[in-house]
């Protein structure tokens, strides 16, 4: 099978990471610059368009861009005409979390936003009705590295440290205050990066269980 490159490193570019579907626009992703600073960047029909700067990855959901910028969750409109960010970010959260890669805490559905708050005694996973405003706690606080919001948005897979073992695990969420987390992994092995199928069937994990990623 061939591979096409979706990106090309243009003068101070470090590195591309994070492309992100972004529906009939195409796709966002973070260009790295050799000077450390993070830029949003739009393909679309063969263009690139430079949108804005990042602290985490990005995720464009109906013409409105979510990322972190100095551990603030912002959210901004996207101009469909020219593809350019219109009009002053909102700031929704503070204190958000981001891993050691650079993915931000937070995922995004056009009906749903769910991040996790960083703090030494862990991290809440909260999801907010972008037409409500609402906003409302999901499970209990713990220490939360990444999480994945369902196709049908109702539940959340998150990759958590375990307190006693100190393990990576990936549990199931349910965005619904009254459910209870559902652990998906036990092993004493690193298990990370959950991904839902496009029904949300299944669950698709990154595993180190006998030493090689799996």
């Amino acid at each position: 099978m061939l591979f096409r490159s979706a990106t090309t490193l243009k003068p101070g570019d470090q590195r591309h990471s994070f492309p992100t579907a972004a529906g009939d626009l195409g796709f966002v992703y973070i260009a790295t610059l050799d000077s450390g600073r993070q830029s949003v960047r739009l393909v679309n029909r063969g263009m690139e368009r430079e949108l804005t700067t990042a602290s985490s990855h990005a995720q464009l959901i109906d013409r409105t861009l979510v990322l972190i910028r100095d551990n603030t969750l912002v959210v901004q409109s996207l101009d469909p005409e020219t593809m350019l960010l219109a009009g002053p970010s909102t700031a929704l959260a503070t204190n958000v979390g981001i891993s050691s890669a650079g993915h931000g805490f937070f995922a995004a559905s056009p009906r749903v936003l769910a991040w996790a708050t960083a703090s030494p005694r862990g991290r809440q996973l909260t999801w907010v009705d972008l037409a409500s405003g609402r906003r409302i706690p999901m499970g209990e606080p713990a220490d939360i590295w990444q999480a994945r919001v369902s196709p049908d948005d109702r539940t959340a897979a998150v990759t958590f440290l375990d307190p006693l073992l100190r393990t990576l695990d990936v549990s199931l969420v349910p965005l619904d205050a009254s459910a209870v987390a559902r652990r998906l992994t036990r092993a004493l092995a690193a298990d990370t990066d959950p991904v839902w199928s496009e029904n949300g069937d299944l669950v698709m994990y990154r595993s180190l269980q006998g030493g090689d990623r799996k």
